[in-house]
């Protein structure tokens, strides 16, 4: 815990990050973390309903969640017309 006092510190001295108190969470999690393998993972994802596209553009495209939102309501096709109406 010292060493994340004293990054803590260092952050707060040179503006690298918001001042104020860190809760430390650690997680070893995958350690052969390929993003690539993850990529292709939530694609399916999408492809199959789990999770809406814009959520994926914004995890790995780096959009905003306005700007992947605005581009997935873009992409959509508009809706039919009945009989010939316009």
């Amino acid at each position: 815990d010292e060493v994340i006092y004293a990054l803590n510190v260092y952050a707060d001295l040179y503006g690298l990050a918001p001042v104020g108190a860190y809760e430390v969470n650690y997680d070893f999690g995958d350690i052969l973390y390929v993003r690539e393998n993850d990529r292709a993972r939530w694609w399916q994802y999408v492809t199959t309903g789990k999770v809406p596209a814009w959520l994926y553009f914004v995890k790995f495209e780096g959009m905003t969640e306005e700007e992947a939102k605005a581009m997935v309501e873009e992409a959509q096709p508009d809706e039919p017309k009945l009989f010939g109406e316009e």
